[in-house]
């Protein structure tokens, strides 16, 4: 991830990677790794996305649509 966004990137999209091993562990352990482990994986994955993602916008600018550009799909 860290590469990812220094090279460009704009955010992550997290899944699997962060609470796999949740779905083995019984109720308590469950609650405990999601709300520990689980917790801190997506903090670290935030905290990577703030200090180096780059805003979509800032490379690509959208095109200048009328309020109303849908309408017609």
């Amino acid at each position: 991830m860290e590469a990812a966004c220094t090279g460009g990137a704009s955010g992550v999209a997290a899944g699997r990677s962060v609470w796999s091993e949740a779905v083995t562990l019984d109720l308590e352990a469950r609650r405990a790794f999601l709300q520990g482990e689980a917790s801190g994986r997506l903090r670290r994955l935030r905290d990577l996305c703030d200090e180096r993602a780059r805003p979509f916008f800032d490379r690509l600018q959208p095109p200048d649509l009328p309020a109303e550009w849908h309408a017609r799909f």
